[in-house]
């Protein structure tokens, strides 16, 4: 079990909000934002490499030089930004695998299974006191809460690097997403709500929607936060707190989560099929 914080303060309510990470764990490829793919550059990198590596021909390097407005194509300061149109970027075909179920879960109205394959536009429901996971081409797994209603709108990776480009709605519930956890980044990762888009790389956040509003909370890793109505509002937001934006368009500031509870240990060995864990209830946990 990790010792990151697990549960969050309360709900907040919500406009439009971004999330893109910051910081130094951006290096290499950093996720999207807006029309763009963003790749933060390491050292020996080239436009014409970046062009060979992710775009549709290497001769793409010369709308990377006029739109990052690059000077020398082979000496890119490490740690600077460049823009890659996603337009520009071509995709294959992906597939997700479902590879936990308990209890009531469908795609596309029909029963849900382990090792199942989810392709582009599936749509899952999981009923209550249930849960799934997935898993994604590139490791990354997105756990789903009991009576979480979404659809996976784009499914794909891109072609010439294997880069993951998913973006998942959700209706109502919610998902933890562990993200790329091999190191390798990711192209596009986004889980939208009818209030928030969140999209990031290489960390483990939460998402969720429900009649309050909806919220995303960091466990790894560190992200920037927007509202939407507010393009220059933007806050860091470290591991174990939550943000959100008001119907106003206010972006809040951090909220630290609550601590995970500490469970009981567990008899050694364990002999049965079915085993009980205890633990005690947390001031200002709501659930």
């Amino acid at each position: 079990m990790s010792s990151r914080p697990t549960l969050h303060r309360a709900t907040v309510g919500g406009a439009l909000m971004s999330l893109i990470l910051s910081g130094s764990a951006l290096a290499g490829p950093a996720g999207t934002q807006g029309k763009d793919f963003i790749y933060e550059v390491e050292r020996g990198d080239t436009l014409i490499g970046l062009a060979t590596r992710f775009m549709t021909s290497t001769d793409g390097w010369h709308l990377l030089q006029t739109l990052n407005r690059v000077e020398d194509p082979y000496r890119l300061v490490p740690g600077t930004r460049i823009r890659i149109p996603l337009s520009q970027i071509p995709v294959a075909p992906s597939t997700a695998r479902v590879v936990f179920v308990r209890g009531q879960a469908s795609v596309d109205g029909r029963p849900m299974q382990t090792g199942m394959a989810l392709a582009e536009s599936a749509r899952i429901e999981i009923g209550p006191n249930s849960a799934a996971t997935l898993e994604l081409s590139d490791g990354t797994r997105v756990s789903l809460p009991a009576a979480t209603k979404l659809q996976v709108r784009r499914l794909r990776t891109f072609a010439r690097s294997g880069l993951t480009d998913t973006m998942i709605g959700i209706d109502r519930g919610g998902a933890d997403s562990a993200v790329a956890p091999k190191g390798g980044g990711v192209g596009r990762y986004e889980i939208s709500t009818p209030l928030m888009v969140t999209g990031v790389r290489g960390t483990r956040y939460r998402v969720s929607a429900d009649d309050g509003g909806s919220r995303s909370e960091v466990i790894e890793g560190k992200v920037g936060v927007g509202a939407g109505a507010r393009p220059g509002s933007a806050t860091q937001v470290a591991a174990g707190y939550g943000v959100g934006v008001s119907t106003a368009g206010r972006l809040s500031k951090p909220t630290a989560l609550l601590p995970a509870p500490v469970v009981a240990a567990l008899p050694q060995p364990i002999s049965s099929r079915a085993i009980t864990v205890r633990w005690q209830a947390v001031p200002g946990a709501a659930g």
